[in-house]
């Protein structure tokens, strides 16, 4: 595998990103770069370090490499100041705060801009939720609870989005729903790095596929256009 150089073309570049729990590697020597407006995956089975790359962009387990977004180290920021720069985090554990309505969910979204404009932003791409900001979130459908946790975490207005799972439990048309609306954000704008075993659902989002293996990158798949 060729080594990644130019960092220019690039929104986020990870460059021999190791992800570690205590003495255990979880991720070895990844390679991995996305450019503004695109959509990359990361596949593979449980256990293959799909989530464990993502928290290592966020800095919320210990890594070495290198982890460069808009051509600087994110290695002095805390993970709570990603969100400051740009970078919002969607993990696996769900989600929202089941005892808070659908539009408190949305006010706390602690994004960068004015509050009504995020809730407005989130409403915008989830008209589905329009009709429920007074119900409790504990009271959504599955589906509903993955689309108001993705618009809470849109809501920030970010440059790159980091989703692990988001398909976790939905039924196909949901699927299909989610992948318009993630669609949408990269049209706009958004760079997506997506952590999914659901290989079909990649093909309708990403330009391209990380496969990783036990850790390490076994190969790149390139996703065409049509998929």
């Amino acid at each position: 595998m060729s080594s990644i150089s130019d960092m220019s073309e690039y929104l986020i570049q990870l460059r021999d990103l190791s992800v570690y729990y205590e003495k255990f590697a979880a991720v070895r020597s990844l390679d991995l770069a996305a450019g503004v407006r695109e959509g990359v995956g990361l596949m593979g089975r449980n256990g293959a370090g799909k989530t464990s790359a993502l928290k290592g962009v966020m800095g919320l387990v210990k890594t070495t490499g290198e982890r460069i977004y808009k051509g600087s180290s994110l290695d002095r920021y805390r993970p709570y100041a990603l969100l400051g720069l740009g970078i919002a985090y969607l993990p696996q554990e769900k989600r929202v705060f089941a005892g808070l309505t659908v539009e408190e969910n949305l006010r706390l979204s602690g994004g960068r801009g004015r509050i009504e404009n995020e809730v407005r932003r989130a409403l915008d791409l989830f008209p589905e939720l329009e009709g429920h900001l007074s119900q409790t979130a504990a009271t959504l459908s599955g589906g509903e609870e993955v689309m108001l946790s993705l618009a809470r975490t849109i809501s920030s207005d970010p440059e790159l989005l980091l989703l692990d799972e988001p398909t976790e439990g939905l039924m196909p048309e949901l699927e299909e729903r989610l992948s318009r609306k993630l669609g949408v954000l990269i049209d706009r704008g958004v760079t997506i790095i997506l952590a999914e075993q659901n290989e079909s659902f990649l093909n309708r989002i990403c330009s391209r596929i990380f496969l990783l293996e036990e850790g390490r990158l076994a190969r790149v798949v390139e996703v065409d256009g049509d998929g």
